[in-house]
């Protein structure tokens, strides 16, 4: 069984480094929380800190416990301090995870819907990568999360939303910005930015390397994508996202052009915790969001279109479509 008050106690005297202050920030006596350690020590058959003159530090087994345990401890805490709020106020809250491109460019308009038909309710968003809005879902800091769909854990629901395509940003000046679409092979030579870090356009490109058949040229690396985007508008190079990163709001001078043969897409949709019923105002707001990227992934989707082959990026693995 956790013993939740000793764990406690063992994370707040390794971040002040002395039972005394400890225990005046837990309010309870020196001797309390001493018995506490020992007791937690004892169980674990291992100590935890090493005395320094007056002051404790980690012991080489504390610290593998401190790593481990302060972020879900401190999830707890937060959950608890929600709940009085909560139960003081009178309010719900929802709290949801979501992939920037989605949380910076559509959610606002949400949000701002949802909250005129429920004013008092308290939102918080962990707009964080797909591994992170999973994670924030199953340990439940989350009531629902929209991310990348594929291989998730089985403990989670898939809602699938739609494909969110890969589009090529250019200069307005640039021979592309006149075109309906390019090919993979139009890109041969041409200078490129990198965006967004590890799960940024540069990882999704390759990780489907092997369909494109060919290599492309990154010539320049940026943390964010938006920043990625800048830079094209500002002339640099051209530069490779997800069409969502922007919404309806690409800078005057960028153009955004359609890559085919074949066209990347990501499998957008939302994560619930499998068998678990949503609160009624989690479950609004989870129907809005749902609503709204249905509408926008389907935007210059033509059904009857002649099918072209395409890749769709799923979290994991990526799967070839014809």
């Amino acid at each position: 069984m956790i013993n939740g008050p000793a764990l406690l106690g063992f994370i707040t005297v390794a971040e002040v480094g002395s039972v005394h202050a400890a225990a005046r920030r837990l309010n309870i006596s020196q001797t309390a929380l001493t018995r506490r350690l020992q007791r937690l020590e004892a169980e674990l058959g291992t100590p935890l800190f090493v005395r320094s003159g007056q002051r404790l530090s980690l012991s080489a087994h504390g610290t593998r416990l401190f790593a481990r345990t302060r972020p879900h401890l401190e999830g707890l805490l937060a959950a608890v301090r929600e709940m009085k709020e909560e139960a003081r106020s009178g309010n719900a809250s929802v709290s949801f995870g979501c992939l920037p491109s989605v949380s910076r460019i559509l959610l606002p308009e949400v949000v701002g819907g949802f909250l005129r038909k429920r004013p008092e309710t308290r939102l918080k968003v962990y707009d964080s990568s797909a591994d992170e809005v999973i994670g924030r879902v199953i340990d439940k800091s989350a009531d629902f999360g929209v991310s990348l769909l594929g291989m998730v854990p089985s403990e989670l629901s898939q809602e699938y939303l739609g494909e969110d395509p890969l589009v090529l940003f250019v200069h307005c000046d640039h021979p592309f910005a006149k075109r309906e679409w390019v090919a993979w092979s139009d890109l041969i030579g041409e200078r490129l930015i990198a965006g967004g870090g590890p799960s940024g356009n540069r990882s999704l490109v390759e990780s489907v390397r092997a369909h494109i058949g060919i290599e492309l040229e990154w010539r320049h690396e940026v943390q964010h994508i938006p920043t990625a985007i800048e830079w094209t508008g500002a002339g640099v190079a051209h530069t490779i996202a997800p069409r969502l990163i922007v919404g309806d709001r690409t800078p005057d001078n960028v153009r955004s052009v359609e890559i085919r043969s074949p066209q990347i897409s990501r499998a957008i949709g939302i994560l619930c915790r499998a068998g678990e019923k949503l609160s009624p105002d989690a479950d609004m707001l989870k129907r809005m969001i749902a609503a709204m990227l249905r509408r926008t992934l389907a935007q210059g989707h033509d059904e009857s279109a002649k099918p072209m082959p395409s890749i769709h990026v799923t979290l994991g693995e990526s799967a070839a479509k014809f």
